[in-house]
């Protein structure tokens, strides 16, 4: 789990929770929302689309929905230090110093499993390294295709997906 996604579900309960009280309607899917890294000119760490996605819907412009949200999200999330709305409707949001020193002890205490994603799917991949040809030089290259091919492996293997690495000749 990483932290976009545990934003996103937060911000979707939040949302869903508005729907079942009646003053917020929700499309079919929720898939068009996203938390990401927001642009470098804003001082936040994460930042949302979730008003702009609902603000059709709602016959409400993107800013005053996203005004709205941000009372919802504060209130509900104690480690949120400040929340900003910036044109066309994006919701930033900064965290407190102490929530970023909690996370990172809860990854070295193993309490979270940094960098995996539990709800990807998992697929089978066949990755093929680039061998040394036997009948040339060995240049920088043939090292590069190696380490690449053992570290994709492995990031993919660190997802529990189903890897065959292949030496190709």
């Amino acid at each position: 789990m990483n932290i976009f996604d545990i934003n996103l579900d937060k911000i979707k309960k939040i949302i869903i929770d508005q729907n079942k009280k009646g003053s917020l309607k929700l499309p079919d899917n929720l898939d068009s929302i996203n938390v990401d890294i927001p642009p470098k000119q804003f001082d936040c760490d994460i930042s949302t689309n979730v008003a702009m996605v609902l603000s059709k819907l709602n016959q409400i412009s993107p800013i005053d929905l996203a005004n709205k949200l941000i009372v919802l999200i504060k209130k509900d999330n104690v480690n949120v230090d400040s929340i900003t709305v910036k044109k066309p409707g994006f919701i930033n949001i900064k965290f407190k110093k102490k929530f970023w020193n909690e996370f990172l002890q809860d990854i070295i205490n193993d309490k979270i499993i940094f960098g995996s994603n539990p709800k990807q799917k998992k697929l089978k991949h066949l990755i093929e390294f680039v061998s040394a040809n036997p009948t040339g030089p060995l240049h920088v290259g043939h090292c590069r295709g190696a380490i690449l091919g053992d570290v994709i492996s492995n990031i993919l293997k660190f997802n529990n997906h189903d890897v065959v690495k292949e030496y190709y000749v």
